[in-house]
């Protein structure tokens, strides 16, 4: 649990962040490295650090700074019962307080709003100890809303909150108050789901709870659900062309892909970019 010992811990600046404040980025993103160590241990991979190769290979000069907020399992619904099945969880997790939603949900078939406000303020913190500028947002969930009927049918309306929210709660950076809002010049990247076939399950076809939340991804820009939105298309990331599945099954792309996933979320925010005055 990273260190959380409850809903309200979320919140708290102190458990954000390690000694110091920033540090070189290496695989796995969300885990310390023991200075003692030449590496980290972990053996799992995202999309961030390819991403920001990806940037530098553009302009060498850049600084970026990554600011991972990912949680496993989670997105808008309550996935406590699934993450009780892992050994240790605290009851506060099983209960379902780990959730992405800004702001508390009646239905309880949502879980809670603990990862928002985690993300806000663990990129409020970067914002105020480098003096940076939000430049996006890339959000790659979906899987675990389409294991719900009801989630499904709220993926769109849950992820077009999100995106508004985030772009309104964070703080204002150098560029000032002008930047924040509904329709702020940062923009929502998202990408879609896994295709992968391997021996052990065939994602190729979706289900129908899954197809729904895919769809919206795939439309968050060309139907207009979020304003200054782009998708990156994953459907060729799957073994038979050299990009083997994760950790489980193939609802979890492997490292090659997560690699490949995140120069193509650089590709579209590149091109968002570009756009803007």
């Amino acid at each position: 649990t990273n260190g959380f010992t409850g809903p309200e811990s979320f919140a708290t600046r102190d458990n954000q962040v390690g000694f110091p404040d920033f540090v070189v980025a290496e695989d796995p993103l969300h885990e310390s490295r023991d200075p003692n160590m030449a590496s980290k241990t972990g053996t799992r991979v995202g999309l961030g650090l390819s991403f920001a190769k990806r940037a530098l290979s553009t302009d060498p000069n850049h600084q970026i700074i990554l600011v991972p907020t990912a949680w496993s399992a989670t997105g808008f619904c309550d996935t406590g019962d699934f993450l009780a099945q892992g050994p240790n969880v605290p009851d506060w997790i099983a209960q379902g307080e780990l959730g992405w939603n800004p702001f508390p949900l009646a239905d309880p078939v949502f879980g809670g709003t603990t990862l928002f406000t985690r993300a806000v303020v663990r990129t409020n913190m970067a914002i105020e100890l480098s003096g940076g500028i939000l430049r996006g947002i890339l959000w790659h969930q979906g899987e675990s809303d389409g294991d719900n009927a009801d989630c499904a049918a709220n993926y769109a309306s849950n992820l077009q909150t999100l995106a508004r929210e985030l772009r309104t709660q964070i703080t204002p950076d150098a560029r000032g108050t002008t930047a924040r809002g509904a329709t702020a010049d940062i923009p929502f990247i998202v990408g879609t789901l896994s295709r992968g076939v391997d021996e052990r399950g065939d994602f190729s076809v979706l289900s129908n709870e899954k197809q729904i939340v895919e769809n919206v991804l795939r439309n968050v820009a060309s139907q207009n659900l979020i304003p200054l939105s782009g998708v990156a298309l994953f459907d060729d990331l799957v073994p038979s062309n050299g990009f083997p599945c994760g950790e489980g099954s193939c609802v979890h792309f492997g490292s090659a892909a997560y690699r490949e996933m995140g120069s193509r979320y650089f590709s579209v925010l590149e091109q968002i970019l570009s756009t803007l005055p």
